[in-house]
């Protein structure tokens, strides 16, 4: 709203009026050039550097299995593929829960390393717990025996 005895060219010319004239405006209606501020959401923002995080981890798995593994039938395999995609799930999680994703510690990289550092760790720890809980390229390993056999129960042996 205009004050009263003023008109819209005197408004425009006095710069603290402009400025709070153009803050009233819709927010996709911003036509100050000066505005070095961004239009895109943060939810847009947080759900392209989850996609950036994820491919980040699955790109650098698929990079070591192709560069330093060096054996075509390990990239292709299915396990293989499904343990990259849980493990990109995971970190992204992982960092979810640490609070990597909020405003501030999208500003600070820096200063996030460690929180960052704590998910790689967790999501990896986490691949590998689970690649030797299902004997997944380990032959032989056995860690956890079912109570029902009555052979190995610790209890049968008392």
């Amino acid at each position: 709203m205009l004050n009263a005895g003023k008109t819209l060219s005197h408004e425009m010319t006095a710069g603290s009026d402009a400025l709070a004239l153009a803050g009233a405006l819709p927010r996709l209606r911003d036509l100050r050039f000066g505005d070095k501020s961004s239009l895109v959401s943060l939810v847009v923002i947080r759900g392209a550097v989850r996609i950036l995080d994820f491919a980040v981890v699955a790109a650098l798995g698929l990079a070591i299995a192709v560069l330093y593994v060096n054996e075509p039938i390990v990239a292709g395999s299915v396990p293989f593929l499904l343990a990259l995609g849980a493990t990109g799930a995971a970190t992204v999680a992982s960092y979810e829960l640490l609070g990597l994703y909020t405003l501030p510690a999208l500003n600070n990289v820096v200063k996030q390393m460690p929180r960052l550092l704590l998910g790689w760790t967790a999501a990896f720890a986490g691949l590998l717990a689970g690649a030797y809980l299902k004997k997944a390229g380990v032959e032989g390993v056995r860690v956890i025996e079912m109570a029902g056999d009555s052979r190995t129960s610790s209890m049968s042996r008392l």
